[in-house]
């Protein structure tokens, strides 16, 4: 008798552990949304083994236990920190003693970057803190997408010797101590790194390719697999402004077809200026955080319509009404057009806005 309720007593322990552990998980989305930018949020894996969560996750069966936000933002400190030490532990380990003279932090110095298990050229120059939240370090190798403590056998992600020797060489070849540079030091864009190879006219290029600090490293890597020497230095700039109005263009291309859109080329507005709308329009469809929300009335029967470029259009296959509606955007109120007899009965169509055409298909006279 006294096992058997001991087990329902473990067994009742366990199931309100789970609980609050789903209790928990299901308030991380809004918090995390919350202090986006600011804070490094753990997966629930390992928040619920981190102080003091853990002690609220295995408390007895009859309290009842809540998860305010100053407590899962301490664990998540906690958690930080632990791997920060584990990471320094592996720069230690791997450098020389003089890494982090000065009192310069390991973790922030240019020299500093971890790869992961995969053999991936993504994968194999991440910086910190990337490195806390990298997808090959939280996710669980034999089910994909499912969450996974970070590093949790010690061999998802470590520290990149090959990085770090690659920077050295670039670091004292510009003049910078590699012990005490840090990744500020080399910012994009007072820090530029051409590689004398690629940009040589001889090879065939009539450009030169210069490179921000990580993005550098990955192209260093390519060259030192394929056995060949590296001629890489910081780049010797005398418009680095005009450079930088000209990078400002190409993120701006780059996003633009990312996203599929098309300029109209009436604007106004500067490269930076667009790329920060494109930018926060991007961001704000990705956490749906909408300016204004407008109720279109869409009246009658629709048997048929299509939503293309803002516009919807619907009609009856058994009726000749027809309506077209430009729907309400940022800079626009919408307005709709109703034609009460199109004197066809269509049994589908298709509409193109940019090119104020509609197609009929299958339409049949009504009379």
């Amino acid at each position: 008798m006294e096992e058997h309720r001991a087990h329902r007593l473990k067994e009742e322990h366990l199931g309100a552990q789970i609980d609050r552990i789903c209790l928990l998980e299901r308030s991380l989305p809004g918090l995390a949304e919350k202090n986006w930018g600011k804070v490094i949020l753990p997966s629930i894996c390992d928040l619920k083994t981190t102080e003091p969560i853990l002690t609220l996750v295995k408390a007895p069966t009859e309290e009842t236990v809540d998860f305010p936000e100053s407590v899962i933002l301490e664990s998540a400190q906690n958690w930080r920190t632990t791997c920060d030490t584990a990471l320094r532990n592996m720069v230690v380990v791997s450098t020389t003693p003089t890494s982090g003279s000065n009192g310069v932090d390991l973790l922030s110095l240019a020299t500093t970057f971890f790869s992961c298990w995969r053999k991936d050229y993504s994968c194999n120059v991440l910086q910190y803190p990337e490195v806390l939240k990298h997808k090959c370090a939280t996710t669980n190798p034999f089910r994909y997408q499912s969450p996974w403590p970070w590093n949790e056998d010690g061999e998802r992600v470590f520290f990149s010797e090959k990085a770090y020797s690659l920077t050295k060489i670039i670091l004292e070849t510009a003049g910078f101590n590699p012990d005490t540079t840090t990744r500020d030091d080399v910012q994009w864009p007072a820090f530029i790194v051409e590689c004398q190879q690629c940009s040589n006219p001889k090879s065939g290029h009539a450009w030169r390719l210069l490179m921000s600090w990580p993005v550098a490293i990955r192209h260093a890597q390519r060259h030192d697999i394929a056995g060949e020497r590296l001629h890489m230095s910081r780049a010797n700039l005398n418009h680095t402004k005009r450079l930088r109005v000209h990078n400002l263009a190409a993120d701006y291309f780059k996003d633009k077809l990312l996203q599929g859109m098309v300029d109209t080329g009436n604007t106004k507005l500067s490269s930076m200026e667009q790329l920060d709308q494109l930018r926060s329009r991007r961001k704000a469809w990705a956490r749906l955080n909408r300016k204004t929300a407008s109720v279109v009335q869409i009246n009658g029967i629709c048997h048929v319509y299509e939503l293309v470029g803002g516009v919807f259009a619907h009609g009856d296959s058994g009726g000749t009404e027809f309506v077209i509606s430009s729907l309400p955007s940022s800079t626009f109120c919408g307005n709709q057009f109703r034609c009460r007899d199109i004197q066809l009965w269509p049994k589908d169509f298709a509409i193109d806005p940019g090119q104020d055409l509609i197609v009929f298909i299958g339409a049949q006279d009504p009379q």
